[in-house]
């Protein structure tokens, strides 16, 4: 059986998906449909905003676990002897999780002359009429 998706507006103009509320509250806080509609509106607020706390502890939790299980296999792998030199490897490298810190790029001289020196193809009615460049300059061809 499907139920209609009913929405409804409230004072701040936002809609509620009252078929995604049920879903969260019955399913994840194991209410009744009869304890469901006995709750207010602001109930039901701080009940989902809590819900999402718990979320993200969870995932918290989770990922100073797999940091942990990550530490222990890294030092295993590296503790292993090879002929080659010692692996020079990161932990990060050895196994990325999707919370670690993002390593900035290191650009050279000319990585940075090019990317200020690119021109894009000015074209107009089929013809290449020039080239611009970053800042908005025309350079034309004879």
């Amino acid at each position: 059986m499907i139920q209609d998706q009913k929405k409804v507006e409230t004072e701040n103009s936002e809609e509620w998906n009252w078929y995604n509320i049920q879903k969260l509250v019955y399913g994840a806080k194991l209410l009744k449909p009869n304890e469901f509609w006995e709750l207010q509106p602001k109930d039901i607020i701080i009940m989902v905003e809590g819900f999402r706390e718990q979320q993200k502890y969870e995932d918290l939790l989770h990922g100073e676990t797999l940091s942990l299980l990550r530490y222990i296999g890294y030092t295993t792998y590296i503790g292993i002897p090879t002929k080659k030199s010692i692996r020079k490897q990161t932990v990060e490298k050895y196994y990325p999780l999707r919370f670690d810190k993002k390593q900035k790029k290191k650009y050279t001289k000319k990585h940075i002359k090019d990317f200020f020196n690119e021109k894009q193809p000015y074209i107009t009615n089929g013809k290449l009429r020039g080239y611009i460049d970053r800042w908005g300059n025309l350079e034309k061809i004879n």
